[in-house]
């Protein structure tokens, strides 16, 4: 049996070879099909990564300070972990999302124009001397 291998032609998607299987895409290569549309959606995403770490980290302290009953902590250890982890899952799509999103850069005649507008203003004193 010979291991299933990666590989990437230019222009094309990448592909898995391997024993009887012939040609598929590759999942591990492929982007991230679940990429927010807009960059307030994944701002929005990344704040909901961040407040579920933050609700399942303060929901694990508080059972640790208050006395809860020891059968409990494994299984709320358990749930707050995984929780954070599927939560965490949907990270790199919203980074992706932002990174695709960047905004654009700054219009190079209207800077142009602003300069050329602040550089026919009178010079002032500094009131205090300045």
């Amino acid at each position: 049996m010979t291991a299933n291998v990666a590989r990437r032609t230019p222009g094309r998607k990448a592909t898995v070879d391997g024993a009887g299987i012939g040609e598929r895409p590759c999942a591990l290569l492929a982007a991230p099909a679940n990429t927010p549309e807009t960059r307030p959606q994944a701002l929005a995403l990344c704040a909901f990564v961040a407040v579920t770490a933050l609700a399942c980290a303060g929901l694990l302290a508080a059972a640790a300070l208050v006395p809860a009953p020891p059968v409990v902590l494994p299984l709320l250890g358990a749930v707050c972990i995984g929780s954070s982890m599927v939560a965490g899952h949907e990270l790199p799509a919203a980074i992706a999302g932002l990174r695709r999103t960047r905004r654009a850069p700054l219009d190079r005649d209207a800077l142009d124009t602003l300069r050329g507008q602040l550089d026919q203003l009178p010079e002032t004193q500094h009131p205090l001397g300045f």
